[in-house]
């Protein structure tokens, strides 16, 4: 979805003041208080290039973070990709994000079984945290 700014508002479906922000962000941290925690893990494995053995914290703590969805996704989404699978997954999803190459980068993490879009562009947020907006 296109967002246009005018006029000092943020168009999404709805205008919203530019100057909202702030407070909803404040708010967004409010109910997602591990979000900076996992987007220094995130970091972390980027500059690691996603060492296998940490697949599973990641998973982990993005799908917890997703909610009640992510929740119960969780447990297939470790036992049907290798940690392998899910580290080449990121890796890929990761140069493909550096080179703002985003669309790929989404269908590299939607090939891991049993994430579907929807949890496959929270990984990419926490993988660029700074490019995407909350998913």
């Amino acid at each position: 979805m296109p967002v246009q700014i005018f006029n000092g508002n943020a168009y999404f479906a709805i205008p919203m003041p530019l100057a909202d922000f702030p407070q909803l962000l404040t708010d967004f941290l409010n109910e997602n208080p591990d979000t900076p925690q996992i987007e220094t893990l995130a970091a972390q494995l980027v500059q690691s290039n996603f060492p296998t053995h940490s697949m599973d914290d990641f998973v982990t703590r993005v799908c917890e973070w997703g909610g009640q969805q992510g929740i119960r996704i969780l447990s297939r989404v470790l036992k049907h990709n290798t940690d392998e699978e899910i580290a080449d997954a990121l890796r890929g999803a990761s140069s493909s994000l550096a080179h703002g190459q985003f669309v790929d980068a989404l269908r590299l993490v939607d090939k891991l079984r049993f994430l579907d879009v929807s949890f496959a562009s929270k990984f990419l947020r926490f993988l660029r945290a700074r490019h995407l907006p909350g998913s």
